[in-house]
């Protein structure tokens, strides 16, 4: 089993790259929790749905139990005379029984729609607490990536600076060559105050950029604890595929062959996306054929 530092790795070197990817596995994360939700509040309407058929089979079922009895009992008095005393008490037995009969099938249809129903309001509830922790995980990733960006950007600012900076004192240096006498002395001091700016501007630099490294990593991890608890939760993994950056797509093994993970990849993305499509379209048919085995069943309860 792969760690957390394992999938940080598979993140883009180049910062804005991995920033942008971490925010994608946030998004996916957060549409996952979100068709999760609406999938339970989908099996719950479901269940009551099931549980009304239920009710209307048995009360139909109970109607036939007791038409069938009524009717036999009807023929035997309308023959009358010996026949119907010899019968009529057994006859009007079975007509108790198939009320019975009814009756229990009713109960039993009401008990298991209840049954159903409680079970679907209790997964629809599970999933919709799970679902608001792992939107709050995607939340917290996609801000992270957000406030990791403009300190990106902050770092280019003091990058800029510094370029510039040591541009001019490499000017300066250059330049103080052809200097002499007062001259000379007051390019050495224009020299000397342009290297402490750039000191200055290069401890800037630095700060900026471990800010922008710390704030990266951060949002690398946090993406990460999103994917992870979204596949737990039913998310398929191969949604969470990276594309390599350009200089990985093609590297050699050890034995020399060139590896297209990159290309791979996006074959595998495209896969995962027609699989996860047939995946829906079997489990709704799997749920439609369960449904009705429920009907079967319960319309033969005698």
């Amino acid at each position: 089993m792969s760690s957390a530092q394992d999938y940080m790795d598979q993140f883009s070197k180049v910062s804005s790259k991995a920033l942008e990817q971490a925010s994608s596995w946030a998004d996916k994360a957060m549409d996952h929790a979100s068709a999760a939700v609406a999938d339970a509040k989908a099996k719950a309407k479901e269940a009551l749905a099931d549980s009304d058929s239920w009710m209307e089979a048995a009360r139909k079922k109970a109607a036939e139990l007791k038409d069938a009895a009524k009717q036999k009992l009807e023929e035997a008095r309308r023959k009358g005379g010996e026949f119907y005393e010899k019968h009529k008490h057994t006859l009007e037995a079975k007509l108790e029984e198939a009320k019975k009969a009814g009756a229990e099938a009713l109960e039993k249809a009401k008990e298991k729609g209840e049954e159903a129903v409680k079970k679907a309001n209790e997964l629809k509830e599970k999933v919709k607490r799970e679902a608001a922790a792992l939107k709050e995980k995607a939340e917290k990733a996609i801000e992270q990536a957000r406030n990791a960006k403009l300190l990106e950007k902050a770092k280019a600012v003091a990058s800029d600076a510094y370029d510039q900076a040591a541009d001019h004192v490499k000017a300066l240096a250059e330049s103080i060559k052809e200097k002499k006498g007062p001259a000379l002395k007051a390019a050495k001091e224009a020299l000397d105050k342009a290297k402490e700016t750039a000191k200055e501007l290069k401890a800037t630099l630095e700060d900026k950029a471990a800010a922008a490294a710390a704030a990266l990593e951060k949002t690398k991890k946090t993406a990460v604890d999103a994917r992870n608890d979204a596949i737990a939760k039913g998310a398929d993994s191969r949604l969470f595929l990276l594309e390599p950056d350009e200089d990985e797509i093609a590297k050699p093994r050890a034995n020399g062959a060139v590896f297209y993970c990159g290309m791979t990849s996006l074959v595998i993305v495209s896969g995962a996306a027609i699989a996860i499509t047939v995946r829906k379209f079997r489990v709704a048919r799997s749920t439609s054929l369960i449904t009705v085995e429920d009907d079967e069943e319960l319309a033969g309860i005698e």
